[in-house]
């Protein structure tokens, strides 16, 4: 829920970490990707879920960082991989459906996914 509606629904505990996450989450989405999400309203939305994964830290995700920094054949051998097969498969269909898209519409966006398709011709 956006701050307003936190605010005249009467709400004295605001998660602030949360409504802040969900903003930066909205701002990446628009500057790097041209998506209108809105992680406030949908809280449960695919982008926001993703970006979670990727974000989140945990033991076993430093332990895999050192892994790979310091030994990345083991990362190799045993084909481990630091970020998740599936946020791996959901931007990079995302990422290549937005160029498809907008190639055939010929949309252009001052955004990441534009300097992608400039960087591509």
């Amino acid at each position: 829920m956006t701050l307003n509606i936190f605010i005249s629904d009467g709400y004295i505990d605001i998660e602030c970490k949360d409504l802040t996450t969900r903003y930066a989450n909205d701002v990446i989405a628009t500057c790097a990707f041209g998506l209108k999400v809105d992680s406030h309203n949908d809280e449960n939305n695919q982008f926001y879920l993703m970006g979670k994964i990727l974000s989140g830290i945990s033991f076993a995700k430093i332990l895999l960082y050192m892994i790979l920094v310091n030994v990345p054949y083991v990362m190799e051998i045993l084909d481990w991989d630091f970020i998740p097969k599936s946020a791996q498969k959901y931007f990079k269909t995302l990422v290549l459906e937005t160029m498809k898209n907008r190639e055939l519409q010929n949309i252009v966006r001052p955004d990441m996914i534009h300097l992608l398709m400039e960087a591509k011709k």
